[in-house]
């Protein structure tokens, strides 16, 4: 919730069209595609709270905040999760033979 919050006020502040923007627009586009996720994947419902699993969390996240980076309309502006590497071991330990 706090980075799709930082993504919302980033937008504001540093898109060139941010100072005329709607942000009721921005919002509904995040809220159609947090809606659209949540069917996907079988869990919308009238009492739906924030998914348990960590993995469904982000799924839920990242189509909310491409629903509201579509909105903006433009072929320049996205968002991509970067996905890091799995941390390897520690040099130095002796790997199980």
């Amino acid at each position: 919730m706090t980075t799709i919050g930082q993504a919302y006020a980033c937008i504001f502040a540093h898109y060139y069209a941010g100072p005329i923007l709607d942000g009721r627009v921005l919002l509904a586009s995040a809220f159609a595609g947090l809606a659209q996720q949540l069917d996907r994947l079988g869990l919308d419902q009238p009492g739906a709270t924030l998914p348990a699993r960590k993995a469904v969390r982000q799924q839920v996240a990242e189509a909310t905040m491409n629903g509201m980076i579509a909105a903006l309309g433009d072929s320049h502006a996205g968002w991509l999760y970067p996905q890091l590497p799995k941390a390897s071991p520690p040099s130095g330990r002796a790997r199980p033979a």
